[in-house]
């Protein structure tokens, strides 16, 4: 017996590949086409916000407003983030004091002495469970423990950030 289909089957066969095929070019056609008009949906809103933010920001922006204090009247034009900077660059400095040496420090021990030792585990599984906690949840938990006690929001805030960094250093 022969191995080869008959003529008509044959041409089925063929028919219905070429059919497959078209429907398959049609629906990326069509996807494509879909995931460009999602593009353009979403970036004809963000090009508004963006045109407002600049048009509206860069009469004020200059020097002064990055390095002089908010003026008392909020209303009034004039300068006023540099004490916004300065607490940003502050914070992240202090906190990256605190986080670093512990985190390095802990990333050697993982690496070079545990072998798998029960507080190597215990670091991986703390490291893994801090990597996960939400900011919000770690500001709320220093703030309940640190800064209504000490008053002190720079360093609570620094504290907040360190243990958010500790996981990921």
């Amino acid at each position: 017996m022969a191995a080869v289909a008959a003529p008509a089957t044959r041409a089925r066969e063929i028919t219905s590949f070429a059919a497959t095929r078209d429907r398959r070019a049609f629906v990326s056609t069509l996807m494509t086409s879909l995931m460009a008009l999602s593009v353009l949906v979403i970036l004809v809103p963000l090009g508004a916000v963006l045109y407002t933010v600049i048009s509206k920001g860069a009469s004020v922006l200059s020097i002064d407003f990055l390095t002089k204090d908010i003026p008392v009247v909020s209303r009034s034009v004039g300068p006023g983030m540099g004490p916004a900077i300065f607490g940003t660059l502050l914070i992240t400095a202090i906190a990256s004091v605190m986080a670093l040496p512990v985190g390095i420090l802990a990333a050697i021990y993982l690496n070079e002495y545990s072998a798998g030792g029960r507080l190597g585990k215990l670091v991986r599984f703390l490291a893994t469970v801090m990597t996960g906690v939400p900011s919000v949840v770690m500001g709320l938990f220093v703030y309940i423990t640190y800064t209504l006690r000490y008053k002190q929001n720079a360093f609570g805030g620094s504290l907040a950030l360190a243990f958010l960094m500790l996981p990921i250093i």
